[in-house]
């Protein structure tokens, strides 16, 4: 356009700021929109104070009158009623308001003894609904949802990354950039690990197995350190299969190969004793 034009024509001078269009990313607003997307239990995790009583702990899930909090409690009521135990901390900070005045509840509707065990009723909807025990001891995350959760963080990360870009900090997006790297390599070794350690002790040794063996060649580099953990875990489940000669070979090869990894001394000695034992179950075989 002339400067004529420019200067008496109807025209209005470009925009050339839609030439650059990374500029007009707002990446907090695309990380405000990710972390909306990050849940735990299905639930918003921005709405959840670990300190606070669970959103979905109110819930009702058996026969009109039991919550979840309550299942928790008939849980841990069925384990402990004859044991002078402390109550856990927990409860009131994460399921019920009032422990004594939910016991009283419990044992007035029939689901508990005076004593605290359990009656008929209170162990069938203990039964019914043990899958939100399993939540409890896994701290109410799903392998599924962890998986979701750190791929929405990893994007997150991203989204810092290439505002840096922007502002011109090329260093820091790419010390953003090689920490997400190295995290999905931890997890490629560490998701697999606790899968199989879930397993083992499970009762199911020789699958736990069947994945942790691959698994000690891949812990490599900055994740090696992992392989002391692998390698005790086989050792545990080989002894469940009174397989002694690959938990002495597992152990031996650890103490040849891994010297001066992190902790090496201290799974060193762990790992002499339990070769010591492995081969004395060996000769009495």
């Amino acid at each position: 356009m002339g400067l004529i034009s420019f200067l008496f024509g109807n025209k209005k001078p470009e925009d050339k700021s839609k030439d650059n269009p990374v500029e007009k990313v707002d990446y907090f607003e695309k990380n405000r929109e990710i972390d909306a997307k990050m849940t735990i239990n299905n639930y918003p995790m921005a709405e959840i104070n670990p300190n606070a009583i669970y959103p979905w702990s109110d819930n009702v899930v058996y026969n009109g009158e039991v919550t979840i909090g309550n299942i928790i409690m008939l849980w841990w009521l069925d384990k402990y009623w004859n044991r002078n135990r402390a109550i856990p901390l927990y409860f009131e900070r994460n399921y019920v308001k009032d422990f004594g005045a939910e016991r009283q509840r419990l044992l007035t509707l029939g689901y508990i003894e005076p004593s605290g065990q359990l009656t008929e009723l209170g162990k069938i909807a203990l039964s019914e609904n043990f899958k939100f025990i399993e939540k409890h001891r896994n701290n109410w995350h799903t392998p599924e949802e962890n998986a979701k959760n750190n791929e929405l963080y990893h994007e997150r990360i991203e989204n810092y990354a290439k505002q840096d870009e922007v502002l011109g900090m090329a260093d820091d997006a790419k010390k953003l950039r090689q920490e997400i790297t190295e995290e999905k390599a931890y997890d490629k070794i560490s998701r697999p690990y606790f899968a199989a350690e879930k397993l083992g002790k499970q009762g199911e040794p020789e699958k736990s197995i069947g994945i942790l063996i691959p698994l000690l060649l891949k812990a490599k580099g900055k994740n090696r350190f992992l392989r002391a953990l692998i390698t005790e875990r086989i050792a545990i489940d080989s002894r469940k299969l009174k397989q002694y000669s690959q938990e002495i070979n597992v152990l031996e090869s650890y103490i040849n190969t891994e010297m001066g990894q992190y902790r090496y001394d201290e799974y060193k000695e762990k790992f002499l004793k339990r070769i010591t034992k492995a081969q004395q179950l060996q000769n009495k075989k």
